[in-house]
């Protein structure tokens, strides 16, 4: 299968509450390609923003870098397996790459701060405290990764309709969440691989736009909706017509900032439904 013509797009933007009190968007988003192969990364981060975590919007944009530059060499890697099955893959990647994108993490911002350059864990790393979430897609494999909240929402062709790869975590609630910032945050990572068959839309947002819907049918909603604007309005508009909706969402709903970044095929542009959402 190749995927020469997917396109992809990501969007932030600084939640009403951070704009009253006049604190950075700690948000972030990267998308990135491979200059040989087709295969693509995005990332999404939600840095924590508290007092005690203030340089997350520091800690959100190096995470989404390090995630996409780490996914990309491991959707490389899967290239020379298009055999593999998906449990074997994700068993293995499971026990690596986790460790090596919070070693990665950890060692930037210590070098960052003149320490030493090495990834072992250390209290600095609290003040850059952030969620991280990543997918990278090759011809034959979707590779998806997560530490702590936020959304990873698939649509495929398939009579299920759009469907979570990762379910919310039975223990945190409230704000509570997983972050890179803790010394085990490898542990706390999930990591899903599958086959890559009839895929139309993948997002990843982080929890400003879940918190701000209704419930989890309203962002299931999104696919279809962001699809059909692109078929109506092309996806130039999108460049409007997101951030205006994620700001709106923000404003009517929690404050907080909002992210979303996605990667679609062409094949989805096709579909109609009017979403709401």
């Amino acid at each position: 299968m190749s995927l020469p013509n997917w396109r992809a797009v990501g969007y932030s933007v600084q939640g009403a509450r951070h704009i009253q009190h006049e604190e950075p968007c700690q948000d972030a988003f990267h998308i990135r390609r491979h200059q040989e192969h087709p295969i693509i990364a995005i990332a999404t981060a939600d840095g924590h923003g508290d007092p005690k975590h203030a340089n997350s919007d520091e800690g959100a944009a190096l995470a989404v870098n390090i995630a996409t530059r780490l996914l990309i060499e491991a959707g490389a890697s899967l290239m020379l397996e298009p055999t593999s099955q998906p449990e074997t893959i994700r068993d293995h990647l499971y026990r690596h790459l986790p460790k090596r994108i919070a070693y990665e993490w950890n060692k930037t911002i210590k070098i960052h701060n003149k320490m030493n350059r090495d990834g072992a864990w250390d209290e600095i790393l609290i003040r850059y405290g952030t969620t991280v979430m990543g997918a990278v897609f090759s011809p034959y494999f979707a590779l998806y990764l997560q530490l702590g909240d936020g959304d990873i929402l698939v649509s495929d062709d398939t009579e299920e309709g759009p469907r979570f790869v990762f379910s919310q975590s039975e223990d945190l609630y409230g704000s509570m969440t997983h972050s890179l910032c803790q010394p085990n945050a490898d542990i706390h990572t999930q990591v899903h691989c599958e086959r890559l068959v009839n895929p139309s839309m993948v997002i990843l947002s982080t929890d400003g736009i879940r918190d701000c819907l209704e419930d989890e049918a309203a962002m299931k909603r999104i696919p279809a909706w962001i699809s059909r604007k692109m078929k109506t309005e092309g996806i130039e508009a999108l460049d409007t017509i997101l951030p205006e909706w994620l700001t709106q969402l923000s404003a009517r709903g929690n404050g907080d900032d909002a992210t979303i970044a996605f990667v679609t095929w062409p094949s989805a542009e096709g579909e109609s439904t009017d979403a709401n959402a």
